[in-house]
């Protein structure tokens, strides 16, 4: 609490958001290099429901891409937009 990324769940009983704290930490996140690139891979273990993290993880893309960003967030000056058609579509 108090960091400017912080998530801040509503509520004082641990009940409330029990549910979404379950789907929130479904995921554990493991290191990867391929091909000379590292990164995140994110593993679910089986039995573990997490719709409402990949819909959170969508929406945090979704923002990031309209140009949102965290507070005190400096924005990229080497922004890029790309663009992609679908197959079959023009």
């Amino acid at each position: 609490v108090g960091a400017p990324s912080a998530m801040v769940l509503p509520g004082s009983e641990e009940h409330q958001n029990r549910l979404l704290v379950e789907h929130l930490t479904a995921e554990n996140p493991k290191q990867m290099t391929y091909d000379g690139a590292s990164g995140v891979v994110w593993e679910q273990p089986p039995g573990r429901d997490n719709d409402w993290f990949d819909t959170l993880v969508g929406n945090a893309v979704a923002a990031s891409m309209l140009g949102c960003g965290l507070n005190g967030e400096k924005p990229s000056a080497n922004r890029v937009t790309r663009t992609f058609a679908l197959p079959g579509r023009r």
